[in-house]
């Protein structure tokens, strides 16, 4: 611990910044460093989704150099102060153009470039391919990445676009579109994710739909996790949130959130488990944001649990683990507004979704309409209750499933295991 303190401090002198970087590199890819084929800068994303190009990547002739975050972070932190309005999420990127961070942002870019450049030279670097179009941190960094004449290739993940954030976001956007803009080509998840950035005043030649990464797991599954669930009882995934999730900056207005249907949704948990702790298992997983996806009465909820001793019957998952990797060892699926929902489609399990309350009532129309995708909802804590025993107890639950084909197309696209190769023909195209 000390001594990775001692190195984040190093890395906020220049010079430094730039040594330690590239041993990390050095250090996170040194199998790669000896390959014959063209060396092309990565980064990877919190979910590890990037990681679906690198199975197809030889075939390209293609050796990818993952860049860490580290020292990114460092600098990023050490420069740019900002109070985020949500603190959680997607953020209003007006606040990263305001005039006080003008010149904290040249000195960024600056930095960055300095931490480019002797990787640049050292492994022939020509193309860097990004997780994310419009992250802050990414804007600056694309800037740098051209000043050393890169080409950039960026397979953005938000591409379940809420109507709110569909009505709200581009116009915002559009403002910055000459910073967007510094993208060679921006491949996208489906059609949607198109008209977004279409909207977002992103030119339509550099654009392109290819599908993302993670969807190449499923005509295969070769990525498939096996989770040690209990064969005598009932296992059901539960997808958590934070209060205030899918709510951003999109909603001044609104003086709410999500915790009273937080509180509702474990209390529906905790009543289950006091009743079936003996045929039913709970596994919890947060995604791949704890900041955002982390409920703060979560340690009273657990408590609680161990206080009746039934704490047994709930189990973590890390975010870390994708979610269609370890779909198929559950009984059913409980989630929010999540793109868990869709991908749950292709296993033979219930799928749930719910929503209740004021806030819920108010904005519904704002969010991804999961009521009419054929799985599953409950509009209350009594029919979610309802539900979660009629799995403990075997009974059929019927789903629309007619309308999952079009749900899936809408959301993840072709899901034919090409999107990988849809993407790195793009990367190969930019090189050439």
């Amino acid at each position: 611990m000390i001594l990775k303190k001692i190195i984040l401090k190093l890395a906020e002198i220049k010079f430094f910044d730039s040594v330690i970087n590239l041993l990390i590199v050095a250090k996170d890819n040194f199998n790669n460093f000896f390959s014959s084929y063209e060396n092309v800068l990565i980064i990877d994303d919190a979910d590890s989704r990037m990681r679906y190009l690198e199975k197809e990547s030889s075939k390209y002739g293609i050796n990818f150099i993952w860049f860490p975050r580290t020292v990114t972070n460092v600098l990023f932190d050490k420069y740019i102060h900002v109070k985020k309005q949500k603190n959680f999420g997607e953020w209003n990127l007006e606040t990263y153009y305001e005039p006080q961070l003008i010149l904290s942002r040249k000195k960024l870019v600056l930095r960055y470039t300095s931490l480019l450049k002797p990787l640049l030279y050292i492994l022939k670097i020509r193309l860097i391919i990004l997780p994310k179009l419009n992250d802050d941190w990414i804007i600056d960094f694309q800037k740098a990445a051209k000043n050393l004449g890169l080409k950039i290739l960026v397979t953005d993940r938000e591409s379940s676009i809420s109507p709110k954030r569909m009505e709200v976001y581009p116009p915002i956007l559009k403002k910055y579109s000459d910073d967007l803009n510094q993208v060679d080509k921006l491949c996208l998840n489906n059609e949607m994710h198109y008209e977004f950035f279409i909207k977002s005043g992103i030119k339509k030649e550099k654009l392109i739909i290819t599908g993302s990464p993670q969807s190449d797991f499923w005509p295969n599954k070769l990525d498939k996790v096996e989770i040690k669930t209990d064969i005598s009882k009932k296992n059901i995934l539960y997808l958590g949130f934070g209060v205030n999730a899918y709510l951003n900056f999109y909603f001044k207005e609104i003086n709410n959130n999500w915790e009273s249907l937080c509180r509702d949704v474990h209390s529906v948990i905790n009543d289950q488990l006091s009743k079936y702790h003996n045929k039913l298992n709970i596994y919890y997983k947060i995604g791949s944001k704890p900041a955002r996806d982390y409920w703060k009465g979560y340690a009273d909820f657990y408590e609680n649990l161990k206080k009746n001793k039934i704490e047994d019957s709930l189990i973590e998952i890390s975010g870390k683990v994708s979610t269609p990797s370890i779909l198929n060892s559950f009984d059913a699926i409980i989630s929010f507004q999540s793109s868990g929902l869709v991908e749950a489609m292709f296993e033979n399990i219930p799928i749930i979704s719910f929503g209740w309350g004021d806030l819920y009532k108010n904005i519904e129309n704002s969010l991804h309409d999961f009521e009419n995708k054929g799985i599953l909802f409950a509009k209350s804590k009594k029919e979610l209750s309802s539900y979660i025993e009629d799995i403990v107890q075997n009974k059929e639950l019927e789903m629309d499933k007619s309308k999952f084909k079009e749900t899936i197309y809408k959301y993840l696209y072709l899901c034919d295991g090409n999107s990988s190769k849809r993407i790195l023909d793009e990367a190969k195209h930019l090189l050439e």
